[in-house]
Protein backbone atom coordinates (compact mmCIF):
# COMPACT_ATOMS: atom_id res chain seq x y z
CA UNK A 1 0.00 0.00 0.00
CA UNK A 2 1.41 3.34 -1.15
CA UNK A 3 1.44 6.56 1.19
CA UNK A 4 -1.14 8.15 -1.38
CA UNK A 5 -3.77 5.04 -0.49
CA UNK A 6 -2.56 4.93 3.47
CA UNK A 7 -4.08 8.62 3.85
CA UNK A 8 -7.18 8.07 1.99
CA UNK A 9 -7.37 5.48 4.35
CA UNK A 10 -7.00 7.43 7.28
CA UNK A 11 -9.00 9.68 6.51
CA UNK A 12 -11.67 7.69 5.66
CA UNK A 13 -11.61 6.75 9.28
CA UNK A 14 -11.44 9.87 10.71
CA UNK A 15 -15.27 10.83 8.89
CA UNK A 16 -16.40 7.57 10.58
CA UNK A 17 -14.80 8.42 13.80
CA UNK A 18 -16.77 11.48 13.58
CA UNK A 19 -20.28 10.51 12.30
CA UNK A 20 -19.78 7.91 14.99
CA UNK A 21 -19.88 10.20 17.51
CA UNK A 22 -22.50 12.80 16.19
CA UNK A 23 -24.78 9.95 15.69
CA UNK A 24 -24.09 8.76 19.77
CA UNK A 25 -24.59 11.94 20.75
CA UNK A 26 -28.27 13.06 19.35
CA UNK A 27 -30.74 11.93 21.71
CA UNK A 28 -32.28 8.40 20.62
CA UNK A 29 -36.25 7.16 21.30
CA UNK A 30 -37.80 4.13 22.16
CA UNK A 31 -41.22 3.09 19.65
CA UNK A 32 -42.15 -0.11 18.73
CA UNK A 33 -38.89 -1.78 19.56
CA UNK A 34 -37.34 0.53 17.25
CA UNK A 35 -35.04 3.17 17.64
CA UNK A 36 -35.12 6.36 15.69
CA UNK A 37 -33.52 10.08 16.20
CA UNK A 38 -35.67 12.34 17.93
CA UNK A 39 -35.23 15.77 16.53
CA UNK A 40 -34.40 18.79 19.05
CA UNK A 41 -37.21 21.20 20.01
CA UNK A 42 -35.73 24.77 21.07
CA UNK A 43 -38.87 26.97 22.49
CA UNK A 44 -37.34 30.94 22.53
CA UNK A 45 -37.97 31.95 26.19
CA UNK A 46 -41.15 34.72 26.66
CA UNK A 47 -40.98 37.57 29.38
CA UNK A 48 -44.49 37.71 31.24
CA UNK A 49 -46.73 41.36 30.31
CA UNK A 50 -47.15 42.80 33.77
CA UNK A 51 -50.74 42.88 34.07
CA UNK A 52 -52.68 46.56 33.43
CA UNK A 53 -52.96 48.89 36.44
CA UNK A 54 -55.08 51.74 37.17
CA UNK A 55 -52.78 54.49 38.85
CA UNK A 56 -53.84 57.38 40.34
CA UNK A 57 -51.35 60.62 40.94
CA UNK A 58 -52.82 63.04 43.21
CA UNK A 59 -51.48 66.99 44.30
CA UNK A 60 -53.17 68.89 46.60
CA UNK A 61 -56.87 68.19 45.89
CA UNK A 62 -56.45 67.48 42.32
CA UNK A 63 -56.37 63.91 40.96
CA UNK A 64 -55.77 61.79 37.70
CA UNK A 65 -55.42 58.37 36.00
CA UNK A 66 -52.02 58.24 34.41
CA UNK A 67 -51.34 56.21 31.09
CA UNK A 68 -49.11 53.95 29.90
CA UNK A 69 -46.42 55.05 28.26
CA UNK A 70 -45.97 53.25 24.96
CA UNK A 71 -42.99 51.26 23.84
CA UNK A 72 -40.99 52.71 21.08
CA UNK A 73 -42.18 51.10 17.43
CA UNK A 74 -39.31 51.98 15.33
CA UNK A 75 -37.03 49.40 14.32
CA UNK A 76 -35.29 47.04 17.02
CA UNK A 77 -31.87 48.60 18.43
CA UNK A 78 -28.66 46.96 16.76
CA UNK A 79 -26.92 45.75 19.66
CA UNK A 80 -23.02 47.43 20.71
CA UNK A 81 -20.24 46.19 22.37
CA UNK A 82 -18.24 48.45 24.66
CA UNK A 83 -15.66 48.00 27.10
CA UNK A 84 -17.06 48.89 30.47
CA UNK A 85 -15.28 49.05 33.62
CA UNK A 86 -16.76 47.18 36.53
CA UNK A 87 -16.89 49.11 40.28
CA UNK A 88 -16.53 47.15 43.54
CA UNK A 89 -20.01 47.72 45.05
CA UNK A 90 -19.59 48.32 48.63
CA UNK A 91 -20.63 46.17 51.13
CA UNK A 92 -24.73 45.54 51.23
CA UNK A 93 -26.61 47.04 54.18
CA UNK A 94 -28.39 44.35 55.75
CA UNK A 95 -31.11 46.95 56.75
CA UNK A 96 -31.51 48.36 53.24
CA UNK A 97 -34.48 47.33 51.44
CA UNK A 98 -34.95 44.93 48.60
CA UNK A 99 -34.74 46.95 45.40
CA UNK A 100 -37.69 46.05 43.18
CA UNK A 101 -36.99 44.37 39.96
CA UNK A 102 -37.56 46.68 36.92
CA UNK A 103 -36.99 44.50 33.86
CA UNK A 104 -40.27 44.55 32.80
CA UNK A 105 -41.86 47.59 34.58
CA UNK A 106 -43.66 49.61 32.34
CA UNK A 107 -43.70 53.84 32.87
CA UNK A 108 -46.87 55.72 33.61
CA UNK A 109 -46.77 59.46 32.91
CA UNK A 110 -49.32 62.37 33.05
CA UNK A 111 -52.10 61.84 30.30
CA UNK A 112 -55.85 62.49 29.32
CA UNK A 113 -57.69 63.63 31.77
CA UNK A 114 -54.57 64.98 34.01
CA UNK A 115 -55.13 69.01 32.98
CA UNK A 116 -55.57 69.99 36.64
CA UNK A 117 -52.72 68.16 37.80
CA UNK A 118 -50.16 69.43 35.12
CA UNK A 119 -50.93 73.31 36.03
CA UNK A 120 -49.28 72.09 39.33
CA UNK A 121 -46.25 70.87 37.97
CA UNK A 122 -44.56 73.93 37.70
CA UNK A 123 -42.39 74.09 40.81
CA UNK A 124 -39.54 76.64 41.63
CA UNK A 125 -36.61 75.28 42.47
CA UNK A 126 -36.17 76.03 45.59
CA UNK A 127 -39.43 74.43 46.33
CA UNK A 128 -40.71 70.79 46.77
CA UNK A 129 -44.27 69.39 45.80
CA UNK A 130 -45.57 66.72 47.31
CA UNK A 131 -47.61 63.71 45.56
CA UNK A 132 -49.52 60.57 46.31
CA UNK A 133 -50.43 57.39 44.45
CA UNK A 134 -52.93 54.72 44.50
CA UNK A 135 -55.04 51.83 42.72
CA UNK A 136 -57.69 53.44 41.62
CA UNK A 137 -60.44 52.49 44.09
CA UNK A 138 -58.19 51.53 46.78
CA UNK A 139 -57.84 54.56 48.78
CA UNK A 140 -56.61 53.09 51.93
CA UNK A 141 -53.68 50.82 50.83
CA UNK A 142 -50.25 52.42 51.21
CA UNK A 143 -48.40 51.24 48.40
CA UNK A 144 -44.38 50.86 48.64
CA UNK A 145 -42.13 53.38 47.08
CA UNK A 146 -38.37 53.09 45.97
CA UNK A 147 -36.37 55.41 44.01
CA UNK A 148 -35.36 54.78 40.23
CA UNK A 149 -31.76 53.46 39.96
CA UNK A 150 -29.35 56.39 37.97
CA UNK A 151 -32.22 58.47 38.75
CA UNK A 152 -29.58 61.95 39.43
CA UNK A 153 -32.65 63.71 41.12
CA UNK A 154 -34.47 61.14 43.52
CA UNK A 155 -37.44 62.18 45.13
CA UNK A 156 -38.34 62.51 49.04
CA UNK A 157 -40.13 59.02 49.91
CA UNK A 158 -42.70 59.00 53.13
CA UNK A 159 -41.34 55.78 55.34
CA UNK A 160 -45.21 54.86 55.11
CA UNK A 161 -44.86 54.45 51.23
CA UNK A 162 -47.90 56.42 48.52
CA UNK A 163 -46.32 59.60 49.24
CA UNK A 164 -43.18 61.21 47.35
CA UNK A 165 -41.73 64.79 46.50
CA UNK A 166 -40.26 65.91 44.05
CA UNK A 167 -37.48 68.93 44.39
CA UNK A 168 -34.94 69.53 41.32
CA UNK A 169 -32.54 72.40 41.71
CA UNK A 170 -32.35 72.39 37.84
CA UNK A 171 -34.56 74.66 35.84
CA UNK A 172 -36.19 73.54 32.94
CA UNK A 173 -38.29 70.63 31.85
CA UNK A 174 -37.72 67.69 34.21
CA UNK A 175 -38.70 64.90 35.47
CA UNK A 176 -39.87 63.12 39.08
CA UNK A 177 -39.37 59.58 38.71
CA UNK A 178 -40.58 57.06 41.23
CA UNK A 179 -40.97 53.44 41.41
CA UNK A 180 -43.58 51.85 42.82
CA UNK A 181 -44.64 48.19 44.05
CA UNK A 182 -48.59 46.95 43.48
CA UNK A 183 -48.60 43.34 44.78
CA UNK A 184 -45.50 41.26 43.13
CA UNK A 185 -45.32 43.59 40.09
CA UNK A 186 -43.25 47.13 39.88
CA UNK A 187 -44.57 50.15 38.15
CA UNK A 188 -42.00 53.53 37.13
CA UNK A 189 -44.15 56.38 37.48
CA UNK A 190 -42.67 59.58 35.16
CA UNK A 191 -44.01 62.90 36.17
CA UNK A 192 -42.48 65.75 33.97
CA UNK A 193 -42.24 68.58 35.59
CA UNK A 194 -41.08 72.54 35.18
CA UNK A 195 -38.62 73.93 37.49
CA UNK A 196 -38.55 77.52 37.38
CA UNK A 197 -36.48 80.19 39.10
CA UNK A 198 -36.18 79.88 42.66
CA UNK A 199 -39.27 82.11 44.51
CA UNK A 200 -38.37 84.44 47.19
CA UNK A 201 -41.23 86.23 49.27
CA UNK A 202 -41.49 90.09 49.67
CA UNK A 203 -39.00 91.60 52.68
CA UNK A 204 -40.72 93.88 55.06
CA UNK A 205 -38.39 96.17 56.97
CA UNK A 206 -38.84 96.25 60.69
CA UNK A 207 -41.94 97.98 62.44
CA UNK A 208 -40.81 101.46 63.65
CA UNK A 209 -42.92 103.23 66.02
CA UNK A 210 -45.05 105.84 64.44
CA UNK A 211 -43.52 109.85 65.68
CA UNK A 212 -46.17 111.42 67.56
CA UNK A 213 -47.81 114.45 65.47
Amino acid sequence: MNSVSRNRLLLACALLVLLLAALWSMPLQAQDGNFFLQQATYRPTLTPVPPPVSLVLTINTSSCVLSVVAPPSDAPARPTYRPTLTPVPPPPDPNAPVPFFLGNAPTYTVGEGCEAVVERLQIPQNDVRWFSITVEGDDVTLLPLQPVPNDPFPPQLDTRGRYFACGIPETGQQACQVAVLVGEQAYIVSIPINVEEAYFGPVFGEATATPAP
